[in-house]
């Protein structure tokens, strides 16, 4: 085993500290704009994109990454994730960030942001009061709406078919895999997650 020694630092000559001088950064970064486009996006084709656009502001170690929380007319949640890879102009000091979200058919209705969260490179961590954003011109919510000729989706998916390959599996030799195939139709947007459970 390697053995470990330690050296004495009992020479006066010998400089056992430093000290690391200038601002120190204890401020999050500030959010100076943020925009949805559109507010309002029609459905084609069975499904719309949305797109958020924000310019965040940190003058020193610059923007980490941030996450928005929304909620669908149906309650459930989604997220919208801010980060390095999503910077479309300027630098972490001030930058532009734009991701884009496609939503399907059965979304139709009023969107809400529940909530925004973003942090810099050093940690500081900022939660906007979202009861502001009205005044400062920042857009809350939005609204998918689908053509005239296409109600909202209220049709669950429909299974058309079901198969498991090999029907009989021989498990002497041990483990064995069965390959499960399922197909699906859905009238106006599509089958998100299935789920199958065996027993």
């Amino acid at each position: 085993f390697p053995s470990h020694d330690r050296v004495p630092f009992d020479n006066p000559n010998f400089v056992t500290s430093f000290e690391i001088s200038g601002p120190t950064d204890t401020e999050a970064p500030v959010l100076q704009s943020w925009a949805i486009d559109p507010l309002r996006a029609e459905i084609i084709n069975g499904a719309t994109e949305i797109t958020f656009t924000a310019r965040f502001t940190d003058s020193q170690s610059g923007f980490g990454s941030g996450t928005v929380g929304l909620s669908a007319p149906n309650g459930q949640g989604y997220y919208l994730y801010l980060g390095k890879a999503q910077r479309v102009s300027g630098t972490a000091q001030d930058g532009v960030y734009s991701a884009t979200l496609t939503l399907p058919a059965a979304t139709v209705g009023i969107w809400q942001i529940d909530w925004f969260w973003f942090v810099d490179d050093q940690g500081n961590e900022g939660t906007p009061d979202l009861s502001l954003f009205a005044d400062l011109g920042f857009p809350t919510s939005f609204e998918v709406v689908a053509p005239g000729d296409m109600p909202s989706d209220a049709v669950p998916p429909q299974l058309l078919s079901l198969q498991f390959q090999p029907n009989v599996v021989d498990i002497s030799g041990g483990a064995a895999e069965v390959r499960v195939s399922a197909q699906f139709s859905d009238n106006l947007s599509f089958v998100r997650v299935p789920y199958l459970s065996l027993s």
